[in-house]
């Protein structure tokens, strides 16, 4: 979480969903409950031979909402 709220615990409400049907084609109405947020994946594998972290990402909205996390002793003396 980012923004004002960064740190706080927050209360995400579930959307609920009605299906319309104007036809009255069935006996009854479906609903829908649904978290109002994007997932995401992501998986970390290590090349040993390089030392290099490769990060897989998808699903991401913004280049802003990717995070990549590096130890020290994956960085090079000259910074790379």
């Amino acid at each position: 979480m980012s923004g004002p709220a960064k740190g706080n615990t927050v209360f995400i409400p579930r959307i609920i969903f009605y299906a319309e049907d104007d036809d009255n084609e069935f006996p009854f109405k479906l609903k829908r409950k649904e978290f109002p947020v994007v997932p995401a994946f992501v998986m970390t594998s290590t090349r040993h031979k390089v030392s290099k972290a490769m990060t897989l990402t998808s699903t991401v909205t913004s280049q802003k909402a990717i995070k990549i996390t590096v130890g020290p002793e994956m960085i090079n003396v000259d910074g790379r």
